[in-house]
């Protein structure tokens, strides 16, 4: 991949030093790629194995470097926006998670469930950051097109809940301004213009892919109707009263998360990657998020009230062990969940007609030249409209959310 030139021994060596010491010595390094087409969109992951030596001992570990993409200003993809992604990323996990599990560790909580990370470098077009590589320790990736299950929905509702309420302590230590201030990371830096050139055509073409089956008149002109409100959509529900207002991770779903299993293959635990749009708003629009692009309509409904309750339960496990008082009742979370539903359908909308393509069919952006992209894009489009008469998935997880949200009265 092009951006491989950004790896340096400068920046393995920094990687190194914090996770193992300043006594450790680089012996080499080599990448090893391990991610698919379609893994991953806005940035570059691969692997490294670096061999070195630490107090005459010869040893060997296991990096993950995500890497910006190197595009350029292609279609929908502009360097800046991608070069403050890495910004974002990198400060919320060198300063703000730091700060955040050290409040945590005080009123005897865990650590969040992150990866541990090692070195960032942020200069333009050049943008580098080093993680722990927590495949190593068993975790791994469930599968992005099937609904995720109630066992492992409610560890990541669990973690959710730690984070939201870890960042209500965050709130009890500093005003809202000086947090923004002093954390960056999680200013919103959203525009209409940006929210329609990268989000505006995916969404459009959810009128299309309803109108593949009968019965969906409804959610074509709703789709139709909110085609060039998408900025006002997010920013709204963004908002909310201040016991609402936390650090959300901004992008919680399948592909974000690794889990690690038992012996009988159950999920045991979870880790939570990839915060390049975090940002302080709406509980809600980090759960509806997860909810509406991680499980299908059926097991939104039946688990509905199980899922939320236990992830109450972790959110006022962390502010009860440091005395703090609970900003909201379960029926008051309930609500400003589905308050902020279009969020939610938004974004299913928009995500999970890729999530259904296998990556064998995802177009390859960064292979192709400026000249060809609408091209390649019109065949994919094709071959999506083909799947949606033959693959069930789409049933329970595209069209089974509209009509929730149709029955609901949501639309």
């Amino acid at each position: 991949h092009k951006a491989t030139f950004l790896l340096k021994d400068f920046f393995i060596y920094e990687a190194l030093w914090e996770d193992k010491g300043k006594d450790a010595q680089l012996i080499s390094w080599q990448e090893k790629p391990f991610t698919k087409k379609g893994d991953n969109f806005s940035s570059y992951v691969t692997s490294i194995l670096v061999n070195f030596t630490q107090g005459g001992v010869d040893d060997q570990v296991s990096y993950v470097a995500k890497m910006n993409p190197c595009r350029g200003n292609i279609g929908i993809f502009n360097a800046d926006e991608e070069a403050q992604l890495f910004i974002k990323e990198g400060k919320f996990y060198l300063e703000l998670l730091k700060d955040l599990n050290k409040l945590l560790i005080e009123h005897g909580e865990e650590r969040l469930r992150f990866p541990k990370c090692f070195f960032a470098n942020y200069e333009k077009e050049k943008q580098v950051i080093i993680f722990e590589d927590v495949r190593t320790r068993g975790f791994k990736m469930s599968d992005r097109m099937t609904s995720m299950d109630t066992k492992h929905a409610s560890l990541v509702l669990k973690e959710m809940g730690r984070l939201h309420s870890a960042s209500v302590l965050m709130k009890g230590k500093y005003s809202v301004d000086n947090l923004l201030t002093k954390y960056e990371c999680l200013k919103e830096n959203r525009t209409k213009e940006h929210t329609d050139l990268v989000l505006g055509r995916s969404f459009a073409k959810g009128a299309d892919i309803l109108a593949q089956m009968n019965g969906y008149d409804k959610g074509i002109k709703w789709v139709n109707e909110n085609k060039d409100k998408l900025f006002d959509i997010i920013t709204k529900s963004f908002a909310c009263l201040p016991s609402f207002q936390v650090v959300c991770h901004g992008d919680c779903w399948t592909n974000n998360l690794l889990f690690r299993y038992d012996s009988n293959d159950n999920p045991v635990e979870v880790i939570l990657l990839d915060v390049q749009v975090c940002r302080f708003a709406s509980l809600g629009s980090d759960l509806n998020h997860f909810m509406f692009n991680s499980i299908d309509a059926d097991t939104r409904k039946t688990s509905i009230n199980m899922l939320f309750s236990e992830y109450y339960t972790s959110f006022c496990k962390v502010l009860q062990a440091s005395n703090e008082a609970i900003p909201f009742t379960l029926t008051e979370l309930t609500k400003e969940y589905k308050d902020k539903h279009l969020y939610g359908l938004v974004f299913g909308t928009i995500m999970i007609p890729h999530m259904l393509m296998s990556s064998h069919d995802s177009p390859d952006l960064e292979k192709v030249s400026k000249e060809k992209i609408d091209e390649i894009i019109k065949k994919f489009v094709q071959k999506m409209f083909e799947d949606v008469k033959t693959n069930p998935l789409w049933k329970s997880r595209y069209f089974g959310m509209y009509d929730e949200m149709i029955e609901n009265g949501v639309i």
